[in-house]
């Protein structure tokens, strides 16, 4: 269940960052991490394209290239809307920069606190086992979005005059 909560929410975020029309249907394309997360799509994809409000959600074993369009990924999937579906090159590029300072602060802030000796001698295991997870996930959303932005950023350099 969390899974389809979570490329839900990934889909209403990306069409709200886009300032698409709630109501228009839209493809997006998706790339599971593994076979468990795909089958569990499938199975439930009716549900998904009426909640994210998709017309269509056909699946990638490669890699989405943010280039075609802007991606949203976490560590169970990477989902991507179509440039010319109402989103802009260069408003995502944008938002990915902002992101990837986020995300650097946020792995910077864990990063310091797993590294205090004081709290990780204090901390119940499971507190610290949770941050180290936490840690893992945000550092892979991390490279993603820095792979995804310099594939961007190339790409714009080579259209541009």
């Amino acid at each position: 269940m969390k899974i389809l909560q979570e490329v839900i929410v990934a889909a209403r975020n990306l069409r709200a960052e886009l300032k698409l029309d709630p109501k228009r249907r839209i493809a997006a394309d998706f790339a599971p991490a593994t076979s468990v997360v795909r089958e569990v799509v499938e199975e439930n994809r009716a549900l998904i394209l009426r909640l994210a409000m998709l017309s269509g959600l056909p699946f990638s074993d490669a890699k989405l290239e943010p280039t075609a369009g802007p991606v949203r990924s976490t560590a169970q999937f990477d989902l991507r809307i179509a440039y010319g579906e109402g989103a802009e090159a260069g408003a995502e590029v944008a938002r990915l920069r902002k992101e990837k300072e986020r995300l650097a602060r946020d792995l910077e802030s864990k990063q310091n606190r797993l590294a205090d000796e004081t709290f990780r001698s204090r901390a119940p295991a499971e507190i610290v086992r949770q941050l180290e997870a936490t840690f893992a996930e945000r550092r892979l959303e991390f490279d993603k979005l820095t792979e995804r932005l310099a594939l961007l950023e190339a790409h714009d350099r080579h259209r541009a005059p």
